[in-house]
């Protein structure tokens, strides 16, 4: 593969690893960036089409990426800067992609299995119906704005991505500080599902979106989530310590309340399957949470 890349919000732990991988592919990786900080990145204010948009002319593709953290206490502000990160960033790529002349041949837009709210024990697809509550509301509104914009040279997928596990980044490095602490535990009732990825497979999944000018909306997990107590116990096992008794859920809730993480990103899960990547041939490596955590752990991550 060859041509250029270019990626929105392409500096933390996910678009780290993606820029890494597609450079091993060949192609030449462009970051836009709130500061032009070396060669390989271009200044946009993430919310109105500037001077990057040139970049986009005859490129193979852009990966948008962008928006604020949800792992923060949810003041009124900060939902307000979770929503307007991402929709504003989306919708000035749309506009910068009706503005050229030779537009990038597909646009793959971040979103998040957030969309699908907390369903319990129900199997969840991607013609599932979206859930309640804020998070949902955001992807709705997020995938909307994606969506609106007719892009018929093209090609457009949305990838609801799940929780991704890597050693440098996400969620993964904090469960295992805990467990190595003898502090891992189930939350909760343990019994809401998680809905994971390696790292591996989500930048693959995404260079694999690329080369097939795929479109519509994609699920980026992998094909078995398991629960909180399932999840729990395999890294303990993995990592030779002792599962604790649960934490309980009102503890989250009043650190919620103090300023902490939102409890509900601990005490909620979605069961959700990557349904159109399976049907239509994606290779998963880590198909299964024992595979990833042995990779992950034993053998350190790879893209």
């Amino acid at each position: 593969m060859d041509g250029k890349v270019i990626i929105a919000g392409g500096t933390g732990f996910i678009g780290s690893a993606l820029s890494a991988h597609l450079a091993k592919l060949g192609f030449e990786v462009l970051l836009l960036g709130r500061s032009a900080s070396n060669k390989n990145t271009v200044e946009w204010d993430g919310k109105s089409v500037g001077s990057w948009k040139e970049q986009l002319e005859g490129a193979v593709a852009i990966i948008n990426l962008a928006g604020a953290r949800i792992d923060k206490h949810w003041s009124s502000a900060y939902r307000d800067q979770i929503v307007h990160s991402r929709i504003d960033s989306t919708r000035a790529i749309g506009e910068a992609i009706s503005q050229c002349a030779n537009p990038p041949q597909v646009w793959v837009n971040a979103s998040a299995i957030g969309f699908y709210g907390n369903r319990g024990e129900k199997e969840l697809h991607e013609d599932s119906a979206k859930g309640n509550g804020f998070l949902p509301d955001v992807c709705t509104q997020w995938e909307e704005a994606f969506f609106s914009f007719k892009t018929p040279k093209t090609a457009k997928s949305a990838l609801r991505i799940g929780m991704v596990l890597g050693k440098t980044g996400g969620a993964l490095p904090i469960f295992i500080k805990l467990c190595r602490s003898f502090l891992g535990s189930p939350v909760g009732t343990g019994r809401q599902y998680m809905s994971w990825i390696h790292i591996s497979d989500l930048v693959r999944l995404v260079s694999w979106l690329i080369e097939k000018k795929s479109e519509g909306v994609y699920n980026g997990t992998a094909p078995v989530p398991v629960t909180n107590k399932e999840f729990m116990a395999k890294l303990a096992s993995t990592l030779h310590r002792p599962l604790f008794p649960r934490a309980p859920g009102f503890a989250l809730r009043l650190l919620d309340m103090v300023g902490g993480p939102p409890s509900q990103i601990s005490l909620e899960g979605q069961r959700v399957v990557p349904w159109r990547a399976m049907e239509e041939g994606f290779p998963f490596r880590f198909g299964t949470l024992d595979t990833a955590l042995y990779d992950l752990l034993a053998t350190g991550e790879h893209a």
